[in-house]
């Protein structure tokens, strides 16, 4: 299970038991202050009643009668959760998150045979900006070896000033071009795939975007842990960097590039019109402050 998963499942347990935990209360407050506890039919049989330990049964009667609401609060709070879950949750899995395949995408009837090979996708520029989205997930990837270096290197140098300029590098593409390529799938490819897909498609491509989405979240949060270290290490400060937590967010990286390609990319090049993708790539290339070619 993915971190994700597991974020969004703490969080619906959260919204079930928080809500029904203050509601327990209020309904205990109410409830009691109508009526006693030494007084209701059911509570001495529970807890027979004794003088001398009245307080201790009222208390105990308290504490149960919170329980009760509580219960009831939460199953409320359940059933509304359960009902709220969107057609997507209901019917489909989460993308397989396959190993990444080194693949051309398959061209769709709109889209140009002459695309090439990923091997190609560095050359193709802006002109194919699908394969320049797929030539971005190898530059990235680049940079999670240049992690797993700086960590080795550290460790057996020091800080230093290699050291300082690796961190830096690594700091930069990720502020800049990792975030560029984030931006142009959330603000370029995403919207038009919505709009493109027609009701067969609609709730696949619906929900990758939002699975991939949420993912991109994920993604920019581990990088802010990765990218805290690094600030220290540029100011000169002794900082052991952790390979498995480096490992750990280049796995979850492999996995998110794996969906795009094996699915979103895919499905964007069988719908997406040729004036639609010349508009991507004419906002990718301002983007990064560059003409769009082709």
């Amino acid at each position: 299970m993915s971190d994700l998963m597991r974020d969004r499942r703490t969080q619906r347990v959260a919204l079930v038991l928080w809500p029904s935990f203050v509601v327990g209360g209020i309904g205990t407050v109410c409830f009691f202050s109508l009526f006693d506890p030494a007084t209701l039919p059911f509570s001495d049989s529970l807890l027979p009643f004794d003088e001398g330990r009245l307080g201790q049964h009222r208390v105990l009667v308290y504490s149960a009668g919170f329980f009760i609401f509580w219960t009831f609060a939460a199953a409320s709070s359940w059933l509304t959760s359960f009902l709220q879950r969107t057609p997507s949750e209901i019917n489909a899995a989460p993308p397989d998150r396959g190993a990444r395949q080194h693949r051309p995408l398959t061209p769709g009837p709109d889209t140009d045979d002459t695309q090439g090979s990923r091997s190609d996708a560095a050359a193709a520029g802006f002109a194919h900006p699908l394969q320049m989205l797929l030539a971005g997930h190898d530059r990235i990837e680049a940079q999670f070896g240049a992690l797993r270096d700086l960590c080795t290197y550290t460790k057996e140098n020091g800080c230093d000033g290699h050291a300082r300029r690796v961190a830096a590098d690594v700091m930069d593409y990720f502020d800049n071009a990792a975030q560029h390529h984030h931006d142009d799938e959330e603000i370029e490819l995403f919207p038009r795939l919505l709009r493109s897909t027609g009701s067969r498609d609609a709730e696949r491509a619906a929900m990758l975007v939002a699975w991939l989405t949420g993912e991109h979240r994920e993604i920019d949060a581990a990088w802010q842990v990765q990218r805290s270290l690094l600030e220290r290490i540029v100011r000169g400060e002794n900082v052991e960097l952790s390979a498995s937590a480096i490992e750990r967010f280049a796995a979850f990286y492999r996995g998110h590039a794996a969906v795009e390609e094996q699915q979103l990319l895919p499905l964007a090049a069988a719908l997406l019109a040729p004036a639609e993708l010349a508009a991507i790539a004419a906002a990718m290339a301002q983007r990064r402050g560059l003409a769009a070619t082709g």
